[in-house]
């Protein structure tokens, strides 16, 4: 995320670190095993004081900065003086399915053992 907002935006977060819980905060990422029982899975809650990422894994918390990323300005700005803003919202998302991929019938066409 850091490369992402430094090349889109001209700025980044700085060092990512694991600080203890603190009320000056302003970006929270964690994961909690317990807050959505699919793999994959996020809460993303964002309002005036807190942007708050809980995923149920890493793959979730991945998936939650991917969304992040969506909810950011779309055009390029290197200029220091430009404010971000995300609407304040409520996001829950997980996989519907356990299988991610594409579900192919093979057994229409006739292949060769060698493709």
């Amino acid at each position: 995320m850091n490369n992402f907002l430094k090349k889109k935006y001209g700025f980044g977060s700085g060092k990512i670190k694991k600080l203890p819980p603190s009320k000056n905060k302003k970006i929270v990422i964690s994961i909690n095993k317990e807050a959505n029982p699919e793999a994959g899975g996020y809460t993303l809650k964002v309002n005036s004081k807190v942007i708050d990422l809980t995923g149920y894994n890493e793959q979730g918390v991945f998936n939650g900065i991917q969304t992040l990323i969506q909810l950011l300005p779309v055009q390029n700005s290197t200029s220091n003086n430009q404010n971000l803003s995300i609407p304040q919202l409520t996001i829950t998302d997980y996989p519907r399915f356990q299988y991610r991929g594409m579900h192919l019938d093979c057994s229409r066409h006739f292949w060769s053992v060698d493709f």
